[in-house]
C-alpha cells in the first residue's frame, strides 16, 4: 500500500509508531527539478525512507519527502541521514543545499560505502534523477546498501538492478551523457566494479 500523508508533525508521530521507518538514500536535484512527496513538493533534495507496516509486515515501500520533513523523521527514529549524492561537480552544487548540509552533523558520508556499493548506490541515485524517486523494486538494495554499507551487496540484487535498468531504454552510462548535456557541470561516473561482476556472472551489463 502506498505510505499515508506525512504532513503536519502530530502525523509523523503517529506514523512512526505504526511504521518501522529506516533512510535509505540522499539525492541532491538539478536546479528547477521538482519530486511529489507525501509532504508536498520536493525541492533541492530528495530524502527516501523505507517502511514496513508493524502491524502487517507485508505492507512495504519507499516514501519519500524534502529535507525539512526528513529532519522530523530522522529525530523521531533516531536515524542518521543517508550518504548525500551529488551529481554535481562541487564548485556548482546549489548554495541553499550547500549551506544546510554543511550545518548538518548526523549524516553518514558517502566515503563509509564500499568501492562496489558506491557504484550500486551512484547507479540508483542517476536513475532518480532520470526516471523520478526510487519505488518498492529498489527497496531492498537500498536497505542492503544502508544496512551494511562496507559489504558489497549479494549477486541477485546486482542482478535484480541490472534488470531494472534494462526495462528503460537506456543504459546508465547513456543516461549520465544524457544529463550531462543538459547539466554540463555533472560529475562523470563509471561502473567498473559491478560491470566486472555482471560478466563474470555471464550477463550483459546495462551500466
Amino acid at each position: 500500500m502506498p505510505f499515508p500523508n506525512c504532513r503536519g508533525e502530530d502525523n509523523r508521530n503517529n506514523l512512526v509508531r505504526q511504521y518501522q521507518i529506516a533512510p535509505v538514500s540522499r539525492t541532491i536535484l538539478f536546479e528547477g527539478l521538482v519530486f511529489d512527496g507525501c509532504c508536498g513538493p520536493i525541492k533541492r533534495e530528495c530524502h527516501t525512507f523505507a517502511f514496513t507496516n508493524r502491524a502487517e509486515p507485508t505492507d512495504t515501500g519507499l516514501f519519500h519527502v524534502g529535507y525539512s520533513c526528513a529532519a522530523d523523521f530522522y529525530r523521531l527514529t533516531g536515524t542518521t541521514e543517508p550518504p548525500l549524492f551529488n551529481p554535481l561537480k562541487e564548485e556548482h552544487t546549489n548554495s541553499k543545499t550547500s549551506t544546510q548540509s554543511s550545518t548538518r552533523t548526523t549524516s553518514t558520508s558517502i566515503a563509509t560505502l564500499c568501492p562496489f556499493n558506491r557504484e550500486i548506490y551512484d547507479a540508483i541515485n542517476i536513475l532518480t534523477l532520470s526516471w523520478g524517486p526510487p519505488r518498492e523494486p529498489l527497496r531492498d538494495i537500498l536497505m542492503a546498501v544502508y544496512q551494511q554499507p562496507n559489504s558489497p551487496i549479494v549477486d541477485n540484487y546486482v542482478l535484480h538492478l541490472n534488470n531494472i535498468i534494462g526495462k528503460g531504454k537506456h543504459t546508465i552510462t547513456q543516461m549520465v551523457a544524457a544529463l550531462t548535456t543538459k547539466h554540463p557541470t555533472m560529475k562523470q561516473f563509471t561502473f567498473p566494479l559491478v560491470e566486472a561482476k555482471l560478466k563474470g556472472l555471464g550477463k550483459p551489463s546495462r551500466f
